[in-house]
């Protein structure tokens, strides 16, 4: 690709892109006031700029080569073609959607079924026309990795899915009984709580792996919380990463995982590392559950 693309817009460019944006922003506006009005509440042009601006991939980060790449295309095509690409990836949600539904973990929580049903009423209520960054639904299960704050619409939504399943695909893989004891002995009321089901199985099962042991049973013992503190003593965050994420890559080879699955589980891994660098003794208790 020719260096061109990247260098800064001229102000020739410039002005006929800010018009452009504009005649498209005056004209999703007719639409959505059926031609009745040129003008709408602040708060709802505001809106009705931001999901042109995620439709077209548009942020403060964009560079000028993908202003030069609308100009050339033409604003009103690159947001009719936005469209099907959205409606794509609307599709191919629902379809993940359906699949975590039908693959839950034994071990219930309260918040992630709730989660699950308000994310069913999203197909009919997102308007990938007018408020396509919008995400028309609740989420309160949280992620042991959550999705980043800058992803808006269906693009947080699908990567929220995907993570929810990689995480869910891994407690399937062992007995609920251990999954809930491990649960319980840090957090009773688990099932009813917004509590992440995922890390503090996954952490004990690193922590298992890391000692030479099978995962199972899920659950440390005190003499394997003092094996690894003696192991974390005096190490930082750099030094206990590494041995962490190589308990992971082991782990995901024990239990199967696929790619993606055995990478999710290396970055939570990695995760772990500055907090069990700034604990010692008992303080691994509130990373490894007993």
């Amino acid at each position: 690709m020719s260096d061109v693309l990247y260098l800064p817009l001229s102000p020739e460019e410039q002005t006929r892109f800010q018009t452009g944006l504009l005649e498209l922003l005056a004209r999703q506006t007719a639409l959505y006031t059926s031609g009745q009005s040129s003008s709408v509440p602040l708060e709802t042009a505001q809106e009705l700029a931001a999901s042109v601006l995620f439709s077209l991939k548009l942020s403060a980060d964009s560079g000028p080569e993908r202003c030069r790449e609308l100009l050339g295309q033409g604003m009103e095509e690159a947001l009719a073609q936005s469209r099907q690409v959205l409606k794509e990836k609307v599709r191919r949600c629902r379809e993940l959607w359906t699949a975590v539904c039908a693959h839950l973990p034994e071990t219930e929580n309260a918040p992630m079924l709730e989660t699950l049903n308000s994310i069913g009423t999203f197909w009919k209520r997102y308007d990938l026309r007018f408020f396509a960054h919008q995400l028309p639904c609740s989420i309160d299960y949280p992620l042991a990795l959550p999705v980043p704050e800058e992803r808006q619409g269906i693009d947080y939504l699908g990567l929220y899915l995907e993570r929810l399943g990689i995480e869910n695909e891994f407690l399937r893989r062992f007995r609920s009984p251990d999954v809930a004891a491990a649960l319980r002995a840090g957090c009773p009321e688990f099932r009813e709580i917004p509590l992440n089901l995922f890390e503090p199985p996954a952490a004990n099962a690193l922590g298992r792996t890391l000692l030479g042991r099978a995962p199972e049973p899920l659950r440390l013992s005190s003499e394997e919380y003092r094996a690894l503190a003696a192991r974390f003593a005096d190490k930082g965050s750099a030094e206990i990463g590494p041995e962490l994420a190589s308990a992971a890559r082991a782990l995901s080879a024990h239990l199967g995982l696929s790619a993606g699955q055995g990478t999710y589980l290396e970055k939570f891994a990695r995760g772990l590392a500055p907090r069990a660098a700034a604990c010692a003794g008992d303080g691994l208790r509130g990373i490894f559950w007993g």
